[in-house]
């Protein structure tokens, strides 16, 4: 259990965010109608019943800018980083998860999807601790 919780300690929170951000980003663009193909694909089916694409698009929008702020910003505000890490992480883990029940199966595209999960929950766990470069 050490060693787990040794490499924990050494990720970078920033690496994740900017990925997880930049992921956000092109998911984003994807969304506002630049390949509008893919969600008249039957996984883009459950996406589109929860909400439609420019909402998706908004929320990964907001995350990619969020995260760019973050990255601007010189001030730690620990609750703003909280929730930008927090709707990342939310974002991607419904999309994947919802992509992931209506395929029933783990395939190349939800390995993709539930790796930026995981980055982001490393993104948020670490949100302000020691070593992070935005601290409270």
């Amino acid at each position: 259990m050490a060693a787990w919780h040794d490499i924990f300690e050494r990720l970078d929170a920033n690496t994740a965010r900017v990925t997880l951000g930049t992921g956000s980003f092109l998911i984003a663009v994807s969304l506002f109608n630049l390949a509008p193909t893919q969600w008249q694909l039957p996984t883009g089916s459950v996406i589109r019943a929860t909400f439609p694409a420019p909402v998706w698009g908004t929320l990964f929008l907001l995350h990619a800018l969020g995260v760019l702020w973050r990255q601007l910003d010189k001030r730690p505000r620990l609750h703003w980083a909280f929730a930008i890490n927090a709707l990342g992480l939310l974002t991607w883990f419904v999309m994947a998860g919802m992509k992931a029940q209506l395929v029933r199966s783990f395939n190349t595209f939800s390995a993709i999807e539930f790796t930026m999960v995981l980055v982001g929950i490393v993104a948020l766990v670490r949100t302000g601790q020691p070593g992070e470069r935005f601290q409270p």
